[in-house]
C-alpha cells in the first residue's frame, strides 16, 4: 500500500467529534466516568451506565462518527430493557487521548470488554 494511504482510508472512516452535547444525567440516568488503559498504555474515557436489575452489561461500540454524548436515546432506551451499557469515547474523542485507526480500534475494544468485569 502507498506510504499514508492506510491514514487517508482511516480519516475517512473515522469522524471524531470532540463536543459534549449532553451526558446521560441529562437523561435522568445515574453514570460513572470511567478511565481505562489498552495494553499500549493510552488513557480512554468512557461511560458506565448502571442498572439496579441488570445481570449482565453491554458493551455499546458507536457509529465512527459523533462521540458517545451523541447517543443518549439509545443509552436510555437500552436502560429501559434493564441492561447495564459501557460505552467509550473512541481515541480521539473528548476525554480519549490518541489517534483512532482500525488496528487500534480493536485493541480499544478488547480493553473496554474487560474493564467491566475489573470493577
Amino acid at each position: 500500500m502507498c506510504l499514508g494511504c492506510e491514514r487517508f482510508i482511516e480519516s475517512q472512516i473515522f469522524f471524531p467529534d470532540k463536543v459534549l452535547v449532553q451526558t446521560p444525567k441529562d437523561w435522568d440516568l445515574v453514570y460513572e466516568d470511567i478511565f481505562f488503559i489498552p495494553e499500549d498504555g493510552v488513557r480512554l474515557h468512557g461511560w458506565y451506565i448502571p442498572h439496579p436489575k441488570a445481570q449482565s452489561t453491554l458493551l455499546f461500540l458507536h457509529e465512527n462518527a459523533g462521540n458517545i454524548s451523541h447517543r443518549l436515546e439509545n443509552l436510555s432506551l437500552l436502560h429501559r430493557l434493564e441492561l447495564a451499557t459501557f460505552i467509550l469515547d473512541y481515541r480521539g474523542q473528548r476525554k480519549s487521548q490518541g489517534n483512532i485507526t482500525e488496528k487500534v480500534f480493536y485493541l480499544d475494544a478488547r480493553a473496554a470488554l474487560n474493564y467491566p468485569s475489573q470493577k
